[in-house]
């Protein structure tokens, strides 16, 4: 407030002018929570896509199961209950028969997961654009970048939410049809080690939806992931 008042604007204690100022926004109006009534306006805009992708290393010695993508960002990922929950959601996919690519951020180190299944690599960071436009499915923790990679490339989401925005995105992705979200997210270990479960069924089927041999692209994709794209096809201003 004594800095609205150094510039000669009124007091605003309580914050007010912030829910009557138009904003700018990333999101597709679908994938944010509906509003009661109308509100200021909102000015929506995208980040350019970036120029192609590159190619992806096989890593899996040309096996074509399905590829499914799992990260936690890069955030995320170095938090140590996250981390943990990010484990065990590998340790569950590691089971299926799916190519997994689990990115680890910065703070993570690939040589710590050698105990995984040849079915399973693991590299600190790879522009997710390049592993997207492979991917059948992509198993995250619901921060905004990713979930919005996800859509753009049309692939479906199992999220599995851990703090901040995250456990709001989860809902909002099952919501708008564009994939599931796993668990409640939560602030301790144990909580988000359950949000992690190992057996969800649900997870299992978004990640091998039934009669697939997809490689995530085209309409052989679940419905999820077709929705996905829908959405950022919505109309935005900038």
């Amino acid at each position: 407030m004594a800095y609205r008042e150094s510039l000669g604007l009124p007091g605003d204690p309580d914050g007010e002018n912030l829910h009557r100022a138009p904003s700018f926004s990333l999101l597709p109006p679908s994938l944010e929570v509906p509003r009661a009534e109308a509100g200021p306006e909102v000015h929506r805009f995208r980040v350019p896509a970036a120029a192609g992708s590159a190619p992806l290393r096989d890593w899996w010695a040309n096996d074509d199961a399905p590829l499914v993508y799992a990260t936690f960002g890069t955030v995320a990922a170095g938090v140590p209950f996250a981390a943990a929950a990010f484990r065990t959601v590998v340790e569950a996919l590691a089971e299926l028969p799916v190519r997994v690519l689990v990115t680890v951020g910065d703070s993570g180190d690939p040589s710590t997961w050698s105990a995984l299944p040849p079915n399973v690599h693991v590299e600190r960071w790879v522009p997710q654009q390049d592993v997207l436009v492979h991917a059948a499915a992509m198993v995250c923790h619901g921060g905004t970048g990713t979930v919005l990679g996800g859509l753009a490339a049309g692939v479906p989401m199992v999220v599995v939410p851990q703090f901040a925005d995250q456990p709001d995105n989860a809902e909002r992705v099952a919501a708008v049809s564009a994939g599931i979200g796993v668990g409640d997210g939560g602030s301790g270990a144990g909580h988000g080690r359950g949000a992690a479960g190992r057996r969800d069924p649900r997870a299992q089927r978004a990640v091998l939806p039934e009669g697939s041999g997809c490689d995530g692209r085209g309409d052989r994709r679940p419905a999820s992931g077709r929705r996905g794209g829908q959405l950022l096809g919505e109309t935005h201003g900038c």
